[in-house]
């Protein structure tokens, strides 16, 4: 059953922890949460949930103001390259229990996040307020990050204060995350992974006819009658088409990454926004700039993954993975 933001605030009241809830109306972003809470003291935070190549998942909250370079944290963890982005949308309900807009680390109470990796921005520590959603985006609780982590202890989790714009240090220890990864995440919890090639989903569509028969297609020999030269041919075609599997398999192109970064894409577009409604640039402030290219950033890099992990190289694997198994190595 999941755990509601009800429950969420009574269990806070349950432990004593002094919390103060402001109801305001939903809201996606720290800028427009800040139209209703932008007079409150309290320490303003961002949420990303990510995701690594084996479907560990991890929850990191931090200020707002603090830089994070996904490169660096992914070095970080030891994780291979490309190290973690952001999780599919569908997985906030389905692990977090939450919608879009509504991220939190109070979301590790629910049973589903359990092997999800928190991790809390050192900023954090020993702030008196800091403002986090209570499972939903139409309200806010300001709660002390000691409470945060009786909270978090009360669920049997940890609170992992991290350097968040620390780089990498050279050397062995530059994995100096690397403690903190879970077990691979079980399909039950992680759910279907952005980086997951279209080959693995084809394995359900192998059970359908449609599927079945496009196989039998691609493998002449089968339909071939068995003796003298009709199984000479039958070889010869099986020989053939084996050949021209291995062949196709290597001189395939790869897709790659444009060679520019998305970062330098997201900054692009929110100049030429400012430009394009007749916004004086110098009249805003850097930090409003970077917070725009930041958004769009996050937004791009999440249709980047789902368009690569739909794309043509998850069907190459697919005719790869095929040809292995009809044919052989």
């Amino acid at each position: 059953m999941a755990v509601t933001p009800a429950i969420v605030l009574a269990k806070l009241q349950g432990l004593s922890i002094a919390t103060e809830v402001l109801d305001h109306p939903a809201v996606t972003t720290v800028e427009e949460a800040n139209k209703y809470t932008g007079d409150d003291p309290g320490l303003d935070v961002k949420n990303l949930f990510l995701q690594d190549k084996k479907n560990r998942l991890f929850l990191v909250t931090a200020a707002a103001s603090t830089k994070i370079d996904l490169k660096a944290l992914g070095v970080r963890l030891g994780l291979p390259k490309p190290g973690v982005r952001m999780a599919p949308p569908e997985l906030l309900e389905s692990v977090l229990g939450v919608p879009l807009g509504s991220v939190t680390p109070l979301a590790v109470v629910q049973p589903t996040a359990q092997s999800v990796v928190l991790l809390l921005d050192h900023k954090l520590k020993d702030q008196e307020r800091i403002l986090v959603h209570p499972l939903t985006n139409t309200s806010t609780v300001a709660i002390p990050s000691e409470g945060l982590e009786a909270f978090l202890k009360s669920v049997d989790r940890e609170a992992h204060y991290v350097d968040l714009e620390a780089q990498p240090l050279t050397g062995p220890g530059q994995a100096d995350l690397r403690h903190l990864l879970p077990a691979e995440a079980s399909a039950e919890t992680s759910g279907t992974s952005a980086w997951s090639s279209a080959g693995h989903a084809s394995s359900t569509r192998s059970d359908t006819g449609a599927s079945s028969s496009s196989s039998t297609a691609l493998n002449p020999a089968a339909n071939a009658p068995v003796g003298g030269k009709a199984a000479k041919g039958a070889k010869a075609a099986k020989g053939a088409n084996a050949k021209g599997c291995k062949k196709g398999a290597t001189a395939e192109p790869t897709a790659s990454l444009p060679s520019t970064s998305l970062q330098d894409v997201a900054m692009e577009l929110v100049q030429q926004v400012v430009k394009g409604v007749s916004v004086d640039a110098s009249t805003l402030a850097p930090e409003t700039i970077k917070q725009l290219s930041d958004a769009v950033f996050l937004r791009l890099n999440s249709l980047q993954n789902t368009a690569y992990s739909n794309g043509y190289k998850g069907a190459k694997h697919e005719v790869a993975e095929y040809c292995m198994k009809t044919f052989g190595s």
